[in-house]
Formats: structure tokens, C-alpha cells, sequence
């Protein structure tokens, strides 16, 4: 408000610039019209003077062009003139060059005649090579077969004399492989020996660590006898024959599972001992096992060595049987029968054809000496065809020169006239230059003030915004007083120590209840919980907090003093709490409870009550999901779903 108070206070100052600016924009409007009006008319009197400079800049294009076809049609006319002289010596010689044109043609008809002759002649010489080289390749093919086969029969000779003796070896080699066989079942039933013994190690150890966490919590408790006076359940006084009593069940207890893990131990050792002579027998066995690779390789290697001679054998005969035949066809030609009789054909068209080999030269000397005839020949048929075209065409360039020479000559005189009109042309274009650069001052200055006149309207404008804007805040400011009182009632009442503590107070008995009758039934009886909303701090005041206190028959102690299973059991019976209260507000049933481990930390009557407990809750949920690994709680619950890892992927069953 006091911003827009001070913006007021200008509002006589902008009348005064809008009335100035009214009068210097009005000025300038009317000096702009006459510039204008002024520039248009030395444009108009440009464009004549450009329009007849355009004109001057056609006829001299017109000139230029008009010269050059001059120059092209006399060139043209030049060229026609000597072909005509040229077509009329040509046409002088028709006799003479019709006869050596009779003669070239004769000349060539024999040599056709000749060129077919020797074409055919090439081609039987060309199938007689042809059939020569099919006849030399099918003897060569039986003089290679024929040495193929008398190296195949040494080659089957040497195979047959390897193989000699053999028979003994492979028995040699049998016998050995029977023997292995037994000793690969006796590896078998030592292997499954050792799997068994490992297996009862890993039971037996997987039993020590849990009889250790069992000792570590009753030397805990033990330990926590001391000092104590007063029964953390019932808050009697604990004399000390009591107190010697309980520590004397603790100790007998823990000597008990003393016992058992040594015990345990022992057998461990004693099994550890027995697995180590396996290895050794198991590695004696398969170092034995080791042999029957070679000796398996050797039996195949015997094997295909007799059944190689057997078949060298058979081939052999094959072979001696082949070679014998193929001597007597390479000794009495027998062979290639159908090529022999084509090559006998072939020579006999050959001694027919009757070809001349000289006149078929004197006939291609004849044709080089009357060749040049063809090119007289085309030029008299040219000449006697092109001759009255090109004296008209002739004729037609000389007419069209002295048309284009009268044209030009009257362009000329035109071009001189409009170039005594343009003389003017450079000030004109000068004048109208320099009144475009007054015309654009003015433009520039008439701009300024219309803006300069709007600015100051929109100044006043503003200040008739502003006074609307003042009586608006003015009404806002009381109203938000207004609010502010009751927005600072409501900050208290919603505030921690407000409506949110009394929900707290309201809901903290009633889990703590529920919480406490779980770990009755999980713990005998034997633990409690217990939450304080308000502790008192060192200079004596009292603040709000949420601490959990955790009792049992020792006495009250901190959260973190407890054992894992201790604490687990705690933690499982306020987060049940919990949820119910939620349930409850909310006006639903809980779906779902999942329960991932926990039970490593119990032991075996912890593990009973927490299962007895989870049975007893079983109506509150929808379904409740165990996740474990111990064995023994399989069947503690209706249905199980087992994961199983193998080779393959782990895999599930449902039971």
C-alpha cells in the first residue's frame, strides 16, 4: 500500500507529458505527409526514366544479336558454296567411278566364296584337334588307371603284412579291460561311502552350533543371577538359596549340552578320519581307472587293423582282376571307338573342300586396289542428291543477310534518341535517394512520439490500476488479520503436544496389551513389554519419547541386552500388535503375514511356542507365509512349498 501511495504522488506530472506528447506527434504526422507526397513524385518520374533505360538496354541486345546471325548466316553461306563447287566435280566423274564400282563388286563375290571355303575348312581342321585330343585322353585315363591299380595291389600286399600276428594282442588287451571294469565298481561303492560319511559330518557340526548358542544363552543368564534381589515377575524378594537353586538348573543344563557337543565332536573326528581313508582309496582306484583310456584306444587301433587286412585282402583279387583288362584294351586299342570313326569322317570333308589358299590371295590384292571406289561411289550418290538443296539454302542466307542489315540500322537510330533522353536519369536517381533518407528520419521521429504518447497514457492508466489495486489490499489486510488469530489456535491444538498425544496415549495400552499376551504364550509367562511415552531429563523437565522396556525373570533391562532370540520373539509380538490395532481403526481384516527366518535364533522349545503362537493367530489372518531352512519345522504346518536346487534350476513342490 505505501508502494502504490508513492506511485500516486506522480500522477500530475504524467498529465503534463501526455498533453506534450499529443502536440509533437501531431506535428510530426503532417511533416511526414508532405515528405512522403514529395518522394512519391520523384519515384514516378525514376520509373519513366527506368522504363526507357530498359528499352536502350533491349535495342542494343537486339544489335549485338542481329550482327552475330549476320556473321553466322555469311559464314554458312561460304561453307554451302564450296560444297556446291565439290558436288559438281564429283558429278563430272560418274563414268568412271560406276565402272571401278562394277568391278569392286565382282571382286568381292569371290572372295565370299573363297571366305566361306576357309571357314569351313578351319572348322573341320578345329574338330579334327578336338577329336585327336578326346582319343590321346581316354588312353592316357587307362595308362593312369593302369598304374593306380599296380600301386594299389603292392599298397594292399604291405596292409595284409602289418595285421599279421595281431589276433594275440587284442586278447592281451581284453583281459585287461574285464579287470577295470570290476575296479570301476568298487570305485562306485567307495564314492557313495564317502558322500554318506560327509553327509553325517555336516549333520553333526549343524547340531554343535546350535548346542553352542544354547550354552552362550544360559552363561548370559547366569551371569545376570548377580545382584539381582527382587523375582522380575512377581516382584518378591529372591533369597539366596532361591537364586543358587536356578543358577544350579542352568548349570546342570548347560553341562548336559556340554556333554552332547563333545560327544558330537568325537564322532566328528572319528568320521573325519574314516573320510580321509576313503579319498585315499577312492584315489588309488581312480589312478587305476586312469589306464583304461589307452588300453581302450589300443583295442580299437587292433580291431580296425584286422578288419583292414581282411578287406585289403578281397580288394586285392578286385584289383589284380581290373589291371588284367585294361592291358589288353591299351595293347589292341580298344578304346574311344565313336572319336576314331569322326576322325576319319572330318579327314575325308577336309581333301573335298578343294580350298586355294594363292587365288584367295590375289582375290584380296584386287579388293584393296579397287576398295577406294565405295567412298566415290557414296560421294556421287551424296552429290547427285544434295546438290539443288544446298543452292537454294544458299540462295535463302543471302536474302535473310540483306533483311537483318536494313533492321539493324533502324535499331541504331532508336538507340541514339532514348540516350539524349536519359542524360537526367543519375539526378533523378540522386534526388530520390536523399529524400528516402528524409522520409525515414521522419518516420523515425513520428515512431518515437506515438511511443513517448503511449507510454505516458499507459502511465496513467497504471495509476487508475493502482488506486483500484490500494482499496482491494486495503480489505485483504483486515481479513488476513482475521485468519491469522485462528490459524494460531489450530498450529496448538494439532501441535506434538496437542491431538497428537492424546492419540498416542490412547493406542499405546492397547498394544502393549495385546503384545504382552503374545509373549506370555511364546515365553511362559517369563518376559513383558513394556512402552513409556514421557521421561524426565537432566534439568528436571519432561519430554515426550517412545521407549521400549523389555522384562524378564532377571529383571528389567535395556532392548539391546537381549539375546537374538529373546529379542526376536519381542519384536514379532508388538509388530502383531500393531497391525491389529491398525486393522481394527481401519475397519479391515490383515490379509497377509510373512514370517522370513528368525528361527535360527530359538531353540527347540522357543521354536515349539513361537510355531503354537502362529497357529493361534492363524483365524487373524488371510494367510500366513513362513520362509525357513530348518529341517524339523517341515511339518509343523499343514502345507509346505519346498524350493530344491539342481543342476538344472532351482525347481518347487507344493505338498
Amino acid at each position: 500500500i505505501q508502494a502504490i501511495d508513492a506511485e500516486l504522488v506522480n500522477e500530475p506530472r504524467y498529465h503534463e507529458e501526455l498533453v506534450a506528447a499529443q502536440a509533437e506527434s501531431t506535428r510530426l504526422a503532417s511533416a511526414l505527409k508532405d515528405a512522403e507526397h514529395e518522394l512519391s513524385s520523384l519515384r514516378e518520374r525514376k520509373n519513366v526514366l527506368d522504363l526507357k533505360a530498359g528499352q536502350l538496354k533491349d535495342l542494343k541486345t537486339r544489335i549485338a544479336r542481329a550482327e552475330s546471325d549476320i556473321a553466322d548466316a555469311e559464314a554458312q553461306a561460304d561453307t554451302h558454296r564450296q560444297r556446291i563447287a565439290e558436288y559438281e566435280t564429283t558429278l563430272a566423274q560418274r563414268s568412271a567411278i560406276e565402272e571401278g564400282y562394277a568391278a569392286l563388286q565382282q571382286a568381292r563375290a569371290e572372295n565370299d566364296a573363297l571366305n566361306r571355303a576357309l571357314s569351313r575348312l578351319a572348322q573341320l581342321q578345329n574338330e579334327e584337334r578336338q577329336v585327336e585330343r578326346q582319343i590321346d585322353s581316354e588312353r592316357s585315363r587307362l595308362l593312369v588307371e593302369q598304374r593306380s591299380l599296380q600301386e594299389r595291389i603292392k599298397e594292399l600286399a604291405a596292409r595284409r603284412q602289418r595285421a599279421a600276428g595281431r589276433e594275440a594282442d587284442l586278447a592281451v588287451v581284453h583281459t585287461a579291460l574285464d579287470e577295470l571294469n570290476a575296479v570301476e565298481a568298487q570305485l562306485d561303492t567307495a564314492r557313495q561311502s564317502l558322500q554318506d560319511c560327509i553327509s553325517q559330518i555336516a549333520a553333526l557340526r549343524h547340531v554343535n552350533d546350535g548346542l553352542k548358542t544354547d550354552m552362550h544363552d544360559l552363561k548370559e543368564k547366569i551371569d545376570a543371577l548377580a545382584g539381582v534381589t527382587h523375582c522380575p515377575l512377581c516382584n518378591t524378594p529372591l533369597t539366596d538359596v532361591e537364586r543358587e537353586r536356578v543358577r544350579s538348573n542352568y548349570q546342570d543344563e548347560g553341562r548336559l549340552k556340554g556333554d552332547a557337543f563333545r560327544r558330537n565332536d568325537a564322532e566328528i573326528k572319528h568320521l573325519e578320519q574314516e573320510a580321509a581313508r576313503m579319498k585315499a582309496d577312492i584315489a588309488g582306484l581312480e589312478a587305476r581307472l586312469r589306464e583304461r583310456s589307452a588300453l581302450q584306444k589300443r583295442e580299437a587301433a587292433l580291431l580296425q587293423l584286422l578288419a583292414d587286412a581282411e578287406a585289403a585282402a578281397q580288394d586285392a583279387v578286385n584289383a589284380e582282376a581290373r589291371l588284367a583288362i585294361i592291358g589288353q584294351r591299351i595293347e589292341a586299342q580298344d578304346y574311344a571307338p565313336a572319336e576314331q570313326a569322326r576322325l576319319a569322317s572330318i579327314r575325308q570333308q577336309i581333301a573335298a573342300l578343294s580350298y586355294d589358299a594363292a587365288r584367295h590371295e590375289d582375290v584380296r590384292s584386287r579388293l584393296a586396289e579397287l576398295g577406294h571406289y565405295d567412298g566415290e561411289k557414296s560421294k556421287l550418290e551424296t552429290a547427285a542428291h544434295l546438290i539443288d538443296g544446298e543452292r537454294a539454302t544458299f540462295n535463302r542466307l543471302n536474302a535473310s543477310v540483306a533483311v537483318w542489315r536494313r533492321d539493324s540500322q533502324r535499331d541504331r537510330e532508336l538507340a541514339a534518341a532514348l540516350e539524349a533522353e536519359l542524360a537526367d536519369l543519375d539526378a533523378v536517381a540522386a534526388s530520390v535517394k536523399k529524400q528516402e533518407a528524409d522520409v525515414n528520419t521522419l518516420q523515425a521521429q513520428e515512431r518515437y512520439a506515438r511511443e513517448t504518447l503511449g507510454v505516458a497514457r499507459q502511465k496513467l492508466d497504471h495509476c487508475a490500476y493502482l488506486r483500484k489495486q490500494r482499496a482491494e489490499k486495503v480489505t485483504a489486510e483486515e481479513k488476513a488479520r482475521e485468519e491469522r488469530s485462528i490459524y494460531e489456535e489450530l498450529a496448538v491444538a494439532f501441535g506434538k503436544k496437542g491431538i497428537q498425544a492424546m492419540i498416542i496415549e490412547q493406542a499405546i495400552p492397547e498394544i502393549e496389551e495385546e503384545a504382552n499376551a503374545l509373549l506370555a504364550r511364546m515365553t511362559d509367562n517369563q518376559m513383558h513389554v513394556k512402552f513409556e511415552t514421557q521421561r524426565d531429563t537432566k534439568r528436571g523437565d519432561t519430554i515426550e519419547t517412545l521407549d521400549i522396556k523389555l522384562s524378564d525373570q532377571v529383571g528389567t533391562r535395556n532392548y539391546e541386552m537381549y539375546s537374538g532370540g529373546e529379542t526376536f520373539r519381542a519384536n514379532f509380538a508388538i509388530r502383531i500388535a500393531l497391525s491389529k490395532l491398525l486393522a481394527r481403526r481401519a475397519g479391515a481384516r490383515l490379509q497377509t503375514l510373512i514370517i522370513d527366518e528368525g528361527f535360527g535364533t530359538q531353540d527347540s522349545r522357543g521354536r515349539e511356542r513361537l510355531v503354537e503362537v502362529i497357529n493361534s493367530i492363524s483365524e487373524d489372518f488371510e494367510k500366513i507365509l513362513v520362509i525357513t531352512h530348518i529341517e524339523e519345522l517341515k511339518d509343523a504346518f499343514p502345507v509346505r512349498i519346498e524350493v530344491t536346487k539342481t543342476a538344472e534350476g532351482s525347481q518347487i513342490a507344493v505338498t
